[in-house]
């Protein structure tokens, strides 16, 4: 499920999906973890704008989440570019794991005899307290033990919005839509990093990507696929 790095190469290869989903069973991966992870891979949000992401921002009848901020060493401001600041579609797997940490977050509210969270406090993704998700934390102290514990080389956890566009192109998805979703204001970047994903047919809709990235049997039974050596980006 994840993309290697640029260094490495290995573009979301059947290794990557398999050890994704060894690491979450067998690596006792926190919850908040994993569902932080399948939000970043099926949207392409960047980690620091899921830190900033509140329950108020999902919209589940228009089916969306609204970026409108991100966090960058505890201090809250607008996302990196003005562009950034946009609706993504939420997916059906995104919809599930919003729904999971939603009931994750009011468990562990009441195991803790917290009461509802304060007006704009209502974060998505929090700290194992409840408090402001730290996103270098989470990369240190999780995100680079499961990579290692699942023998995958070291990458940092922005990669997972690699992984959502080389996927979402790969599987035929519209380039104007991808680009949408990551926040560019053309699909001109994604020409130009990552053209070899990009066929000839495309759909707008999401169902493309939804197909190839959840494949069932495949996965788990197919060998290794080819390195393909993804070019340096990072908008």
């Amino acid at each position: 499920m994840y993309t290697d790095t640029p260094r490495t190469g290995a573009a979301c290869s059947t290794e990557s999906r398999r050890a994704c989903r060894r690491g979450v069973v067998a690596f006792a991966i926190p919850v908040v973890f994993c569902m932080f992870v399948t939000v970043a891979c099926w949207t392409g949000a960047r980690p620091n704008e899921l830190a900033a992401v509140r329950w108020g921002d999902v919209d589940s009848a228009r089916g969306i989440v609204r970026i409108r901020a991100g966090r960058y060493r505890w201090k809250e401001g607008p996302p990196k570019t003005p562009s950034s600041v946009r609706d993504i579609d939420l997916l059906p797997p995104v919809i599930d794991a919003l729904k999971a940490q939603k009931a994750q977050q009011a468990s562990e509210r009441l195991k803790a005899g917290r009461g509802a969270p304060e007006p704009g406090e209502d974060y998505v993704f929090t700290g194992r307290a409840g408090g402001l998700l730290n996103v270098n934390s989470l990369r240190d102290r999780v995100w680079y033990p499961v990579l290692a514990k699942a023998r995958l080389r070291r990458r940092i956890m922005y990669q997972t919005r690699h992984t959502f566009a080389s996927n979402a192109l790969a599987a035929g998805e519209a380039p104007s839509w991808v680009a949408a979703m990551l926040g560019h204001t053309s699909p001109e970047m994604l020409f130009s990093v990552y053209a070899r994903y990009i066929p000839n047919r495309t759909r707008r809709d999401g169902s493309a990507l939804l197909s190839r990235m959840t494949e069932r049997h495949e996965v788990e039974t197919a060998a290794p696929a080819g390195a393909a050596i993804l070019p340096k980006y990072s908008r």
